[in-house]
């Protein structure tokens, strides 16, 4: 098997946008959620409050949204490292930035986790919304 390419050595190859697309749309889609959860203003049934915490409270949803992991996300949307700059590795996945503000994973184990929890997240949706 080949090594996987060195996402963010290039920022003009296709999995480097495409890693970056799937996991900030992940963590609004769940920080949206969240929040809508959370909001007691909004008159959602306890059903529905069920469903977002199924969706929200896996552990690959709280990995994505944890709040010490707001860095990779803000580093991924506005370009700004400043926070793990010591930590950038240009010739590593997403310039090593992954070990820097995920610990226990690497490019890769990052990207399953990201894949299982889009997967849970989509299938925890269509059930809510009643879709079998």
């Amino acid at each position: 098997m080949s090594p996987l390419p060195a996402m963010g050595a290039d920022p003009l190859d296709l999995g480097y946008t495409v890693f970056k697309i799937r996991y900030v749309t992940l963590h609004h889609v769940l920080a949206s959620l969240t929040r809508l959860g959370a909001d007691q203003s909004q008159t959602i049934s306890n059903s529905s409050r069920a469903a977002i915490e199924r969706i929200t409270g896996t552990p690959e949803a709280t990995a994505v949204t944890d709040g010490g992991t707001r860095g990779f996300r803000n580093t991924l949307v506005h370009y700004d490292p400043r926070s793990a700059a010591s930590s950038l590795e240009i010739s590593e996945p997403l310039f090593g930035l992954v070990p820097f503000y995920f610990p226990d994973h690497d490019y890769s184990s990052l990207s399953a986790l990201v894949d299982r929890c889009a997967h849970a997240t989509a299938q925890g949706l269509n059930d809510w919304a009643g879709y079998r």
